[in-house]
């Protein structure tokens, strides 16, 4: 029964040294090296902003090529026909050429929002981290302690099972005692009752 509890404990101890030996944070730079290096948390915000800014330049652009080429439609019909041409509202969409600028301008701009997105998020992660290796720490640390507990534990038990086994060969030996006595009495009366 013990010689179970005692293989569970060793390969719980196991387990938890090979976990410590995966787990080496020693490759990390001391805390102290870690705040020393020149780490700029905002750089991706600065990046989400520079995108953003040129994007809107972009589309600000964009949006007055298409009215100058309205307005050059409108002076070219003018010229050619000596009609003024009404300039109907989103009238620019009607050319191809227009139509395949909007659409590299919707995909850039959803491209942007994406990136806008990812960089957030990659900002928040790297926000997180000492928070995260400080509880990585702080499991390893404990899981140190528990490997000590362990250790107290096995010994315990193995002191146990040796005084279990000293227990019973000390009631063996009483009883071979007690069994030599009776057997001593019956030989004493035997050998009386020979006299």
């Amino acid at each position: 029964m013990f010689g179970i509890i005692r293989n569970k404990f060793q390969t719980v101890q196991e387990g938890i040294t090979a976990s410590l030996r995966g787990l080496s944070v020693g490759d990390q730079p001391p805390r102290d090296q870690a705040a020393e290096l020149p780490v700029k948390l905002s750089a991706g915000a600065d990046l989400l902003h520079k995108y953003q800014t040129e994007w809107s330049e972009l589309h600000k652009q964009s949006e007055e090529n298409a009215h100058q080429a309205q307005c050059g439609k409108a002076n070219f019909n003018l010229f050619i026909t000596g009609k003024p041409h009404k300039m109907r509202m989103k009238s620019w969409f009607m050319y191809p050429s227009m139509q395949v600028v909007d659409s590299v301008i919707a995909r850039l701009h959803h491209t942007c929002e994406k990136q806008s997105l990812e960089i957030v998020r990659m900002s928040t992660a790297l926000a997180n981290l000492p928070q995260l290796i400080d509880s990585v720490q702080l499991l390893m640390d404990q899981i140190a302690s528990l490997q000590g507990l362990f250790e107290e534990v096995e010994t315990g038990v193995l002191r146990l099972e040796d005084m279990i086994e000293i227990q019973e060969l000390q009631e063996k030996q009483l009883e071979h005692r007690f069994q030599f006595a009776l057997y001593k009495e019956k030989k004493l009366s035997e050998l009386e009752s020979l006299k």
